[in-house]
């Protein structure tokens, strides 16, 4: 009889045990969503038992850390919350975990975990409550004296080369920088930014996380959404000087509420007062919006290196306008006067006179940016009207010319396809951006003639500059 999850679990066919076996199977892993503390990857911790490795326990401040998924398997079978996030002795939990597990058979859960037992452990049977407690004490018995079983032990046992925990924007990241400084740490570690907390305005303890976020940025308070913003990207840039590179949102929902900056203001006071705020009131706070990346590599290739001057610019406020009321606003399918009002208040903020918006900083990443914010815009505007918009079409001979002069900031293998072209005429180098599958997925390809006038676009931008190039686009 063939054995419970052999080496060849999953692997049905000679080819897919070719390749994972020789190929995949020993690959390095890049944990870029990881939960175990970097307290416990610096320190080198040594779990105690199956239950702290699996669901988890109190943290020094109160708090409870563990796995979630594992949490809602026991809820799911009934387990009383005592036994999932309670205080409630360590086999015991672990035994209402087994109990529910049995009941999850075809569930990845209960493959997760009895891959786990075998790979790490060299525990080869299914768990069950027959020997749940042969299991635990097998186990337990590894975790407390086998040397490849500590934190660290674990990373290498699994061959990870990159972990990115997840992190708040007011953690000090103390272990990150300590693992830094640490050669023993074979793996890179990370933080990741988490920002939910200063987003979910109509959750518990909002105010109280504000008070923190001032605190983290050594102010007494937070009084405007403005400066909620602007903790926010002091605390991202301390965050990428100790290698961050990824951000994880934890949203019950994408949001959109199209709203005045004094509207999204008044709804966040009235948060900080612990008022309890509509659902109109928490959507216009959490909405943002992709304005900025039709107007910023264009203004940075003009010259301008924060937002304001751009709005103080006659023909680059005169852009953005352009694009914003007469390209963006057409595409959406929401009351003509709300979108004036969203788009007005758009203007209004970059307009702030307080608040340095660095344009390089915003043309971070600015190939998914370009996709996910203009490209529906574009193939929107070509679908209704049946011609191209004129303004987020040279938005893109932009994106080209800067990332061509060697500005950007992204992804390697997009910086190295433009090293690659960076010799290459306007028309060629906009015919192989165009046909990029894994840029944009097809999408450029199939919009009529669009590639031509962006390699025109491109072309103006090169020979006249794009400033003068941008002023030439507003009177076409």
């Amino acid at each position: 009889m063939k054995p419970f999850m052999n080496r060849d679990f999953l692997l049905e066919t000679e080819t897919a045990k070719h390749l994972f076996h020789d190929y995949a199977e020993h690959q390095p892993l890049v944990d870029y969503h990881c939960h175990i503390p970097p307290r416990e990857i610096y320190e080198n911790h040594r779990f105690h038992n199956l239950t702290e490795v699996w669901l988890g326990g109190r943290n020094p401040d109160g708090s409870y850390f563990g796995d979630h998924y594992k949490w809602r398997v026991m809820r799911s079978n009934g387990t009383p919350e005592a036994y999932v996030t309670g205080d409630k002795p360590a086999y015991e939990r672990y035994l209402k975990f087994v109990d529910a597990l049995e009941m999850a058979i075809g569930n990845p859960m209960y493959h997760w975990c009895n891959l786990e037992l075998r790979q790490f452990f060299g525990y080869d049977k299914p768990l069950t409550p027959a020997n749940a407690e042969e299991a635990w004490n097998f186990c337990n018995d590894k975790l407390q004296n086998d040397p490849s079983l500590t934190v660290r032990g674990i990373i290498e046992k699994a061959n990870v080369a990159m972990i990115g925990t997840t992190d708040d924007p007011i953690d000090t990241l103390e272990w990150h920088e300590k693992i830094a400084a640490d050669p023993s740490v074979k793996a890179k570690v990370y933080p990741s930014f988490r920002p939910d907390k200063s987003i979910n305005i109509s959750k518990p303890g909002f105010a109280d996380y504000i008070a923190a976020l001032a605190k983290s940025v050594g102010k007494d308070a937070l009084p405007t959404l403005d400066d909620v913003c602007a903790a926010l990207v002091e605390r991202l840039e301390f965050f990428k000087k100790l290698g961050c590179r990824a951000s994880d949102h934890g949203l019950d929902y994408i949001p959109f509420r199209p709203a005045g900056k004094e509207q999204a203001d008044s709804a966040y006071r009235k948060a900080l007062r612990g008022e309890a705020l509509t659902t109109e009131e928490a959507e216009a706070y959490q909405t943002v919006n992709g304005a900025h990346t039709a107007m910023v590599l264009a203004a940075y290739l003009a010259g301008k290196e924060i937002v304001r001057d751009c709005m103080n610019d006659n023909v680059i406020s005169g852009f953005l306008n352009k694009a914003l009321f007469t390209e963006i606003i057409p595409t959406l399918d929401l009351p003509e006067t709300e979108l004036r009002n969203f788009a007005a208040s758009v203007m209004e903020r970059f307009n702030n006179p307080y608040i340095d918006h660095r344009l390089l900083d915003i043309a971070l990443n600015s190939t998914a940016k370009w996709k996910a914010r203009v490209l529906p815009s574009v193939t929107e505007y070509v679908k209704r009207k049946g011609t191209l918009p004129k303004c987020l079409t040279f938005s893109f001979a932009a994106y080209i010319a800067f990332y061509q002069g060697g500005h950007a900031r992204d992804d390697d293998w997009i910086l190295d396809f433009f090293k690659a072209h960076a010799r290459d005429d306007s028309q060629s180098i906009t015919r192989a951006v165009a046909e990029n599958q894994r840029m944009w997925d097809g999408a450029l390809s199939e919009i009529p003639g669009f590639a031509e006038a962006v390699a025109a676009d491109l072309e103006r931008i090169q020979k006249a500059g794009a400033y003068q190039a941008m002023a030439e686009t507003l009177s076409l």
